[in-house]
């Protein structure tokens, strides 16, 4: 797949931003099963963070990383709109900006 922003990956993204908080890929996956695998979440991520399109912090229990839409993350192109504010804490709710 290498750092492209496939179709898939743009959904992936848009779940993020409208969510509006910090998900581990297992979360995300999921949440997409069985479209997606934590390994193929795990690709599009990285293709995000490639891009800046996502924010990575460490997560929570066994998972390393927790992925946002953050006002510091850039808009995929055609969705120059303001970011939702994010958590901070895995455990709270989303907060939907929109």
């Amino acid at each position: 797949m290498g750092n492209a922003i496939t179709p898939e990956t743009r959904a992936l993204w848009l779940f993020l931003r409208n969510l509006g908080d910090w998900l581990t890929a297992a979360q995300i996956a999921h949440h997409w099963r069985p479209t997606f695998t934590v390994g193929e979440v795990d690709n599009h991520m990285r293709a995000l963070l490639h891009g800046r399109f996502v924010a990575q912090r460490p997560a929570e229990g066994d998972a390393l990383w927790a992925y946002a839409v953050t006002a510091d993350c850039l808009p995929l192109p055609g969705h120059e709109r303001a970011a939702p504010t994010t958590t901070t804490n895995l455990t709270e709710g989303a907060n939907h900006a929109d």
